[in-house]
């Protein structure tokens, strides 16, 4: 047996008036956007009028033959009006829903700047920290160069140990950039998950 329910004009029918549900959500949505300052009139307005326009569309197609011609002339620009205003709506919400988005972008932006820069940061401190472990060694180096007795290799071992306490300071700051780079490179930044993350040997 056949269901009428079924048949080809409801469904028409129900996907219409899903159709304009849903823009008339969104167009209330984007009007409130549009029109911030009065969010509860701006909404009893916008539902009254979309409900307003579907009725007076469904009313026109059943009585089109019964109507009179003034009255067409009155009815249609005013759902052709209300069409405007729906898409006008809409154009609302999307227009909010880009902004937000650009927003959003530029804060991330911004938030990964500074996650570069701190990475930027320790690799610079390590490179200064190795630098001046090179420049003790060389300062050894070339008092050992500079004599061949048992008092220049005892000065030599002098110069080593009275830099003890600053080589130790260094690898210490050393080894603690090197942790900081290292758990740049497993967990990347915390506020976006997707970021590229450092590979191993961006570690130095």
């Amino acid at each position: 047996m056949r269901l009428k329910f079924l048949s080809f004009s409801n469904l028409t029918l129900l996907v219409a008036l899903a159709l304009s549900s849903v823009a008339a959500w969104y167009s209330i949505i984007g009007l409130t956007a549009i029109f911030a300052g009065a969010v509860i009139p701006v909404i009893i307005m916008g539902g009254i009028l979309e409900i307003g326009k579907i009725t007076t569309t469904v009313w026109l197609r059943k009585y089109w033959n019964r109507c009179g011609f003034l009255l067409k002339l009155y009815l249609v620009p005013a759902v052709i009006a209300l069409a405007l205003l729906t898409s006008m709506g809409i154009f609302g919400f999307l227009s909010k829903a880009h902004m937000e988005q650009g927003i959003t972008s530029g804060d991330v932006q911004d938030k990964i700047a500074l996650y570069d820069e701190k990475i930027k940061t320790s690799r610079e401190n390590i490179d200064v920290n190795r630098k001046a472990l090179k420049q003790m060694d060389e300062a050894v180096d070339q008092i050992m160069g500079r004599s061949t007795t048992e008092t220049g290799a005892d000065k030599a071992v002098a110069v080593r140990r009275g830099q003890q306490k600053e080589r130790g300071r260094l690898l210490a700051e050393i080894e603690a950039e090197q942790k900081k780079l290292q758990h740049f490179m497993k967990n990347g930044p915390p506020f976006l998950p997707g970021y590229p993350r450092l590979r191993p040997e961006a570690v130095p």
